[in-house]
């Protein structure tokens, strides 16, 4: 199976959560986890199991630039017009990675 993102704002808690779902039995229960995972309690924090994770951008971009220095160092610059040539391709292609990351688009 395929996986998938979707992307939501942070909340600072569950009381402030999108997915904080009321229920008849007036319990207030998570609606991105387990329908089963009671969130009362939690009105000013988020539980452990709490499926919304923050993303860090910085971190990601950051991984990117990393593996594009990798590449440099191993590649770039051997004398070799196809090695640098295939260099530039990659530079390039994670560069664009970076750009879209950055952006949020895909």
């Amino acid at each position: 199976m395929s996986k998938g993102i979707i992307v939501v704002d942070v909340p600072e808690n569950c009381g402030y959560c999108d997915f904080n779902a009321l229920c008849g039995d007036g319990k207030h229960r998570c609606g991105v986890g387990s329908i089963e995972d009671i969130i009362d309690g939690y009105e000013d924090s988020i539980p452990d199991w709490c499926p919304i994770k923050p993303y860090d951008l910085d971190k990601t971009v950051k991984q990117l630039e990393d593996i594009k220095m990798r590449h440099f160092l191993t590649m770039a610059n051997t004398g070799d017009n196809k090695l640098d040539l295939a260099y530039e391709y990659v530079g390039n292609a994670l560069d664009t990675a970076i750009e879209i990351v950055k952006g949020g688009t895909v």
